[in-house]
Parts: C-alpha cells; sequence; structure tokens
C-alpha cells in the first residue's frame, strides 16, 4: 500500500514539475516575441526639413492582443525600437499622417475604444488628432 501510494505521489509530483517547466518556457516565448521581434514598418514620412522621421508600425501585441498600430517621432539619425518616440498606439492603424510645418504632425485616425496612446507632443513637436467615425 505504501509503495503505490509512493508511486502515486511522484506520478503527481513529476506532472507539475513538467507542468511549471513548460510555463516557463511558453512565457519565455511570449515575452522574446513582444518585446525583441522587430516592428514592421508600414510608413515612413520625414519632416519638411528632415529632422524627423514619423513611423507608422505595426507589432504583435502576443497572444493576448493581437496586432497593434503604433506612431513614432524620432530624430532622423535616430533607429525605430520599441517605445522611444511613440506618440500613438491602437488597434487599428491610422488613416494618414502628415507633416503640416516643421513642428507639427497631423494624424487621421479611426475612433477605437482600444487607442490607449494619443501624445500632444514629443521633441517640442505638436502632434493634433481628428479621429474618424
Amino acid at each position: 500500500m505504501k509503495r503505490s501510494n509512493l508511486i502515486k505521489n511522484l506520478g503527481i509530483v513529476s506532472i507539475i514539475v513538467i507542468l511549471v517547466i513548460s510555463l516557463f518556457v511558453l512565457e519565455r516565448c511570449i515575452i522574446y516575441q513582444v518585446y525583441y521581434s522587430e516592428p514592421t514598418i508600414m510608413q515612413t514620412v520625414p519632416s519638411p526639413d528632415r529632422k524627423y522621421v514619423a513611423y507608422v508600425f505595426e507589432s504583435n501585441g502576443g497572444a493576448t492582443s493581437g496586432w497593434v498600430y503604433h506612431i513614432s517621432v524620432l530624430k532622423s539619425d535616430k533607429k525605430l525600437g520599441k517605445g522611444n518616440g511613440n506618440v500613438y498606439i491602437s488597434d487599428i492603424p491610422p488613416n494618414s499622417i502628415e507633416w503640416l510645418s516643421n513642428d507639427e504632425l497631423y494624424v487621421d485616425d479611426y475612433r477605437s475604444i482600444n487607442t490607449t496612446k494619443q501624445k500632444q507632443s514629443v521633441y517640442g513637436i505638436t502632434v493634433k488628432y481628428r479621429s474618424l467615425e
């Protein structure tokens, strides 16, 4: 009787260990995909004086959020990365972006309850938004 309980307990412990290891590996894969995958650039729009560039790009938000669309404004000599210069995040890509002047960017987007960021300025550049229905 004691031997069968020991075997049963070892089986349960083995299953728990396998589950914990599997969850750890899955978490590492998701973190790598979300934080280290390269964004897909959809549009690049330089400012009139070419000192800044506005990027529209998409990234995979992982299993829980799907595709996410961003607008980042960076100095022309900087490389696009996660988070730097980010002024816009939504589940729907913007309709269009346009520089009105060297220090003013205009964004037409679609109204979404999942637009989580609409920053009004970055690097002294004013960002204006118009949400379409």
